[in-house]
């Protein structure tokens, strides 16, 4: 079976909420990068209901696109020169204290440590700051989306305000004050469509997916009220696998075939959604038995690897169907970032990782979860570069305000620098002994009452040292 990869960049132009599963009901907290789900979710809103004529044109489209298992939607993450990130691996740890690290010199390295190596760091340790890692690189790179929060207020609109209805015992809120964490405009986040099957089925499903999508999409909620990412799809070259480049020693890509007593690694780059075949019930940790049976499934059923260490994540993954208007089911996940040491008990081809990181693990996978990449053995410490800077876009600049804006601007303004002179006078006069009568401050008023010039020479003279000047 044939595997092409497609990628393509997502520009955010506006600010955009990516809601992640749980937190407080009136607040949203957002995802650092852009699902799957929501491009796999913007390509069904585009074809529309497929109908019920399973050998109709518009439902073979709609099932090649969105229903088969032979199409993947990869997560969009945050960019750095041109290269996609992926989530660091949660093994990785900093030193706690920034000097300890190195970051208090204004240096724009982090020193890490990875857990899953035999010897551990005597310093006190935290975890990264950074939530995304730029693999395949000599000099590795750590990036944090930037973000930011808003409040908002819901008001009743009879009252005009919120208030609180009691009926008894029971309160019943109208209008709240509610909170959005957002995706700041102008970062750019890169992702990738998974397009497998024979050269005639990838190239029919290349042509409609970039024939159906537009240029311009909307993402995450609150679309028209000021959010939405407004966001700019722009499709590149295909290309054979998810990553490239050498890399650097404990951030390596494994790609040749595993000798037996081999050491390597195995990171989650996506959530994983899995489900115990003996219960039948979710089980994230599922994720140990799945990778274990699909590396000995090469070559016979004797096992092809063992695990010797593990550093896990769990989250709640969810979703939401706007066809249906509603949530779906919410399942405990294993989180991004998740990772496994393994040692080979025999020989395992490269095809063998190469098929397992086509192909994903788990369910959900059309949405992008389960996705795995193969890395070599750790090392103890590592040198990582730090990138703050807000994208490879530079954010976009609202339109003028408006006439009636701009006057409440400067009505603000204007009481905020009359308070701050007010507050510097009180300082000025409180050692004073001598306060001058309301008579004599009439009369040094009327003078600065005349032309601003005129006024700021009279005062300029008063305050001055010459045989005008006011004497205490």
């Amino acid at each position: 079976m044939n595997t092409v990869y497609l990628p393509f960049t997502l520009t955010l132009k506006a600010r955009a909420v990516i809601s992640a599963a749980g937190g407080d009901p009136n607040s949203s907290k957002t995802l650092g990068y852009i699902p799957g789900s929501t491009l796999r979710g913007a390509v069904a809103r585009t074809l529309g209901d497929p109908g019920t004529d399973r050998d109709s044109p518009s439902f073979r489209t709609f099932h090649d696109l969105v229903l088969s298992e032979n199409i993947r939607y990869l997560n969009a993450y945050p960019r750095i020169s041109g290269r996609r990130t992926i989530p660091a691996p949660a093994s990785l740890q900093r030193a706690k204290y920034p000097e300890d690290d190195g970051s208090a010199d204004g240096n724009r390295a982090l020193e890490v440590f990875d857990f899953l190596h035999s010897e551990k760091p005597e310093k006190r340790v935290a975890g990264l700051p950074y939530e995304f890692l730029a693999l395949g690189e000599a000099r590795p790179t750590l990036r944090a989306p930037s973000s930011g929060a808003r409040i908002h207020h819901q008001r009743d609109r009879v009252m005009g305000r919120a208030w609180t209805e009691r009926n008894g015992k029971v309160e019943i809120a109208r209008g709240a004050v509610y909170a959005y964490e957002y995706l700041e405009s102008g970062q750019v986040f890169e992702g990738l469509v998974v397009l497998r099957g024979t050269e005639d089925e990838i190239e029919r499903r290349r042509a409609a997916l970039k024939a159906r999508l537009p240029e311009t999409l909307l993402v995450g909620r609150s679309r028209r009220g000021s959010y939405g990412g407004d966001t700019r799809l722009k499709w590149s070259k295909a290309v054979s696998c998810e990553f490239e480049g050498a890399g650097t020693l404990g951030l390596a890509l494994q790609t040749g075939d595993l000798d037996p007593g081999q050491v390597f690694r195995v990171l989650l780059t996506s959530p994983y959604i899995g489900r115990n075949e003996d219960t039948g019930q979710p089980d994230p940790t599922w994720f140990e038995a799945e990778i274990l049976q699909r590396l000995a499934e090469a070559s016979g059923s004797d096992p092809a690897a063992r695990v010797v260490k593990r550093w896990w994540g769990f989250e709640t993954a969810g979703g939401f169907n706007r066809k249906w208007r509603l949530e779906l089911p919410q399942a405990r996940a294993l989180a991004a970032g998740s990772v496994m040491l393994l040692e080979a008990t025999r020989g395992i081809p490269a095809a063998t990782l190469a098929e397992i990181q086509h192909a994903g693990l788990g369910e959900r996978q059309t949405e992008g979860f389960g996705r795995v990449v193969f890395l070599d053995p750790p090392v103890a410490a590592l040198r990582l570069e730090i990138d703050d800077s807000t994208g490879e876009a530079q954010a976009v600049l609202p339109p003028d305000p408006p006439e009636e804006v701009l006057a409440l601007e400067r009505r603000l303004l204007t009481a905020r620098a009359h308070r701050a002179a007010d507050q510097t006078a009180a300082l000025l006069v409180q050692g004073a002994k001598r306060i001058p009568p309301n008579s004599l401050l009439g009369r040094l008023r009327t003078p600065l009452r005349g032309e601003a010039e005129t006024g700021l020479s009279h005062l300029k003279t008063w305050l001055g040292s010459g045989e005008e000047a006011l004497k205490a």
